[in-house]
C-alpha cells in the first residue's frame, strides 16, 4: 500500500490566509502519510483540504497541477477567487483536449 505524499494543513494552517506555500511552514503544513492507492501521490482528504483553503495562492497551485480528481476540478472551477477559477478552467481544457 503506498502512502500521500502531500503537505496539508495543520488546524492553525488551515485558516491562515498566508500560510505560504505547502511545506514552507512546519507549523501551518504537515506531511499526511494516509493511504492512498498504488500509483497516488495525494488522498481525498489532502484534495479537500487544499482545495477549501483559505489562502487563494495555496488554490492556485492546486488549480494548476495535472491529474486533478473531478470533483476537485469542478469545485476550482466556481472559486471566488479568479485566477484559481481560471487555471481550473485552462487544467480542464487541457484535461479534455487529452482524451
Amino acid at each position: 500500500m503506498s502512502r500521500c505524499r502531500s503537505w496539508t494543513p495543520t488546524k492553525e494552517g488551515a485558516s491562515v490566509q498566508d500560510a505560504g506555500d505547502p511545506g514552507s511552514n512546519h507549523k501551518f503544513w504537515r506531511m499526511c502519510r494516509n493511504k492512498v492507492a498504488k500509483g497516488a501521490v495525494r488522498c481525498n482528504d489532502c484534495y479537500e483540504a487544499l482545495s477549501a483553503h483559505s489562502d487563494p495562492n495555496v488554490r492556485r497551485l492546486l488549480a494548476q497541477e495535472r491529474g486533478l480528481p473531478a470533483q476537485i476540478l469542478e469545485q476550482l472551477l466556481t472559486d471566488p477567487d479568479i485566477l484559481v477559477a481560471g487555471y481550473a478552467e485552462s487544467r480542464k481544457a487541457g484535461n479534455v483536449a487529452q482524451s
